[in-house]
């Protein structure tokens, strides 16, 4: 529904009644109409999206340059998610497989430190060309994000109760303000669940998995119960037998410490400090298992002295706590918000023991005394990060199931899955910290694995963010997937390109009148593109190539390799191939005419034959057909295609060939993606 342009009187009223009940964002004013009721306050937007994480923030800031209008609803009092939390060290293999508004937030950061300090600064040199981040930091640019766009209202603290359905469709959310405790009844047209637990899906009804899935379901590597090596890459095949369980990765927080003296906050002993838990760090140490303090967390410098700190694999203890957080994916909010009491408590628990505990030799606790928690972040919550970090818990049921074979190159081809429905790529390797505690008598830790061999860029079709038997909703947080496809589809980057795809969706498909399984995806993809999205990574094509976007439109349905040669000339055979993809997608059409085997030089069987005899029939080749002979390996010509396309009536705007005698692969796929354009259907398309 459209924002309306006037108000009655008792609807400006129940306005202001809304705005004193939540903290609405004061320069955007209520996203939609908004009436008072004597239970809740009712709200109408036309996209609603649950959590504002970076997936959230993604999702929303699409949705709303295209002019939806959008209520972004978060439960904490902050934004941000993990981002904002201590994970300021960027999860990415490949930088060019992500771009879009992650890429925007990426150069933001650079250029917040080049403000800031100046370009040539030793924050900006700490800052890694921006993938590198303080927490207080991401949480500003998030909101001088949303700020900037008058399309989005942000609502928080509020938390979600209960989802109003008609048929297979979400009709409202009814949240509860967590400091005032009143309730708020959220319609809108679309819903986005960019949340890491899936709660908005759940209480929808959409179907979820928790847990592994055994190695014998999918054929997955290193799938259900495991037993590797993280740094000796050692496969403990007699105690991995590959059962699938409900068990989960590990939580933890994701710190951020500091070693500038006059910025640093010592460890305190926390409540509930229990010495034996740690007990295992010490024996480590001293038998040499654990040289150093940074052996025991993983610590990644930040600018301004500080650190993105996170569990590390050498020790069998760390900041991770396993086992613990099995009933967080399906728990009530008090019980997560008691867990994470625990695990804070753990945490402090163990940097304290690391610097204190008379058991660890001097030297490690003078190493661990270098640092603390960092007095200028989460100010308002004792210097500690407000959100813990899930790296899993509810997976959809969606569309696609991705598995671990859409990101391990195909023995058939040059690169991994094609994807024709691809919405993003990501690129991180199979990564699952442990599902269990140490184990006496086990050399290593059950379920914890980084599988780098298996981290080639891949393409996300847009079905993993698709659940079934909701029609009206996307997710972009708990998305579509095994445990170990999860595993790498898990990273922030990832997930923000799937919230821009999902914002992007959701505006489609309120603009086309259809469900969001039914979003035309070929349409979704030109938007995307047109964002400056990836939707299918090439070595050799960068994404400020005037031809990428084609290339990349066509190479998720074409190309088998990550090389598109796109300035090596285009010969014939190649040529017919493509230009019949692109009459199936709807891009150009002509009668049907029969035709019998044309010419003598393409058999059935051979290259193309498919193509070229289904181009026939559409009227083209009318010079070759009276002499009888393609020459399918020959590099096509200017004169050629102008013939072709006048054969088949297409109205082509055609580059200047003057003085060029052959047609280059990446302007020709621009051709073709520029015919028809905007008309484009997705036969054949995988969602």
């Amino acid at each position: 529904m459209r924002y309306l342009p006037r108000f009655r009187f008792h609807l400006f009223v129940a306005t202001l009644c809304a705005l004193s009940l939540f903290r609405l964002n004061p320069a955007h004013g209520s996203a939609g109409k908004a009436e008072g009721s004597s239970s809740a306050t009712v709200m109408s937007s036309e996209i609603a999206i649950y959590g504002a994480t970076p997936s959230g923030i993604s999702a929303a800031l699409s949705a709303a340059r295209l002019g939806s209008k959008v209520l972004l609803l978060e439960r904490n009092a902050h934004i941000g998610g993990l981002m904002a939390n201590g994970l300021g060290a960027t999860d990415i293999k490949n930088r060019a497989a992500i771009a879009g508004n992650f890429l925007e937030f990426v150069r933001s950061v650079k250029q917040y430190y080049s403000d800031t300090y100046g370009a040539d600064s030793a924050q900006v040199k700490a800052c890694n060309d921006g993938y590198y981040f303080e927490p207080h930091v991401a949480e500003l640019l998030f909101k001088r994000a949303i700020g900037a766009e008058p399309n989005i209202t942000l609502i928080q603290p509020v938390e979600l109760e209960k989802v109003e359905k008609d048929g297979r469709k979400i009709r409202a959310l009814e949240l509860r303000d967590l400091n005032s405790g009143n309730r708020l009844n959220v319609r809108a047209g679309t819903f986005i669940d960019a949340t890491y637990e899936g709660d908005l899906a759940a209480l929808a009804g959409a179907p979820f998995r928790v847990g592994r899935e055994a190695r014998a379901k999918y054929g997955e590597p290193y799938a259900g119960v495991i037993y590797w090596g993280y740094w000796n890459k050692r496969y403990y095949d007699d105690l991995s037998t590959g059962k699938g369980d409900q068990r989960i990765q590990a939580y933890n927080y994701r710190l951020c410490l500091t070693d500038v003296p006059e910025n640093r906050k010592p460890f305190e002993k926390p409540e509930n400090y229990n010495r034996q838990e740690f007990m295992i760090l010490s024996r480590q140490v001293r038998l040499g298992q654990v040289k150093h303090f940074d052996q025991a967390v993983s610590i990644i410098r930040m600018p301004n002295g500080k650190s993105d700190t996170n569990n590390h694999t050498i020790p069998l203890i760390s900041t991770d706590l396993p086992v613990e957080n099995y009933p967080y994916p399906t728990a009530s909010w008090e019980w997560r918000d008691h867990f994470a009491k625990r695990l804070r408590d753990y945490t402090l628990g163990f940097l304290y023991f690391s610097q204190n505990d008379l058991s660890l030799p001097q030297f490690f606790r003078d190493e661990a005394r270098q640092w603390g928690l960092a007095k200028d972040e989460y100010v308002d919550n004792g210097n500690f990060p407000r959100q813990i970090y899930v790296r899993e818990a509810r997976r959809i049921d969606g569309m696609y199931n991705f598995t671990a074979y859409d990101l391990i190159i195909k023995p058939d081809m040059h690169r991994t899955r094609l994807q024709p429905g691809s919405i993003a790529c990501g690129s991180y390797e199979m990564d699952s910290h442990a599902t269990r505690k140490y184990e006496p008598g086990v050399p290593v830790m059950e379920g914890l694995l980084g599988v780098w061999q298996h981290s080639n860029v891949y393409q996300i079709p847009y079905g993993v963010i698709v659940p079934r038997k909701v029609k009206n909703l996307l997710v972009c947080g708990a998305i579509s997937g095994t445990h170990m496809g999860f595993s790498t589809l898990r990273m922030e980057p990832c997930w923000m390109a799937m919230g821009q795809a999902a914002g992007t969706a959701s505006n489609i498909a309120l603009k086309d009148h259809v469900d969001v399984p039914d979003v035309e995806v070929a349409k979704l993809q030109r938007q995307l593109l047109a964002d400056n999205a990836v939707l299918m990574y090439f070595e050799d094509v960068p994404t400020d190539n005037p031809d990428s976007p084609a290339i990349q439109f066509f190479g998720s349905r074409l190309l088998e390799s990550y090389q598109a040669n796109p300035a090596k000339p285009l010969d014939r055979a190649t040529a017919a191939i493509w230009l019949d993809e692109a009459r199936r997608l709807g891009l150009w059409s002509h009668p049907y005419k029969r035709v019998s085997d044309p010419f003598v030089d393409v058999r059935e069987g051979e290259v193309a034959f498919k193509e070229i005899r289904a181009l026939a029939e559409r009227g083209m080749f009318t010079k070759e057909i009276q002499q009888r002979e393609f020459r399918p390996y020959e590099a096509l010509t200017p004169d050629q295609l102008t013939q072709w396309f006048a054969d088949a009536g297409i109205d082509a705007k055609l580059p200047d060939f003057t003085g060029r005698y052959q047609i280059r692969r990446g302007e020709f796929l621009t051709i073709l993606y520029n015919l028809n354009s905007g008309n484009a259907l997705h036969v054949g398309d995988n969602k």
